[in-house]
């Protein structure tokens, strides 16, 4: 794969979005249960709540016990799971040989039934690579492509 810009490094080791994601919903059922439970206790009756205790404080700290699990779980698997990519990025100096265009349909209503169909017009520009094979790119209106070209294989 060839590219104008180098690649970036991607790193999936130290995302941890997901773990974010649990430990707040978990939190926020936690705290709805301490909720309940309080109201329980001034016998202000709250139906969802009140029948998830069933009046029994294991019950109550079961749940809390399982959030807490469920943190701790999704935090170590969050903490030990991914791994960081580093892509080589190569330079590569390719001279400008041509542009090309290519037409294709694209569907704009997003349903078959309709023919809704529009013709899209798409810009390549070409390059001669050192070891005389041909890479087509993408070009875009308004920029202009060097002669000699410093490209980045992957």
């Amino acid at each position: 794969m060839y590219s104008f810009q180098p690649l970036q490094t991607i790193d999936t080791l130290n995302s941890h979005s997901g773990f974010y994601f649990v430990t707040f919903f978990a939190l926020l059922f936690i705290m709805l249960l301490v909720y309940g439970w309080i109201t329980d206790k001034k016998n202000a009756h709250i139906d969802v709540v009140d029948c998830m205790f069933c009046g029994d404080v294991s019950g109550f700290v079961s749940y809390i016990l399982v959030c807490l699990l469920v943190i701790v779980l999704s935090g170590v698997i969050s903490y030990n799971t991914g791994k960081i990519t580093t892509f080589k990025n190569e330079q590569v100096i390719g001279e400008l040989t041509t542009f090309s265009h290519s037409w294709h349909n694209v569907n704009k209503s997003g349903t078959i039934k309709n023919n809704n169909e529009v013709q899209i017009q798409e810009t390549f520009v070409t390059y001669r690579l050192p070891d005389n094979s041909v890479v087509s790119l993408p070009a875009h209106n308004g920029i202009a492509y060097p002669e000699r070209a410093i490209l980045y294989k992957n």
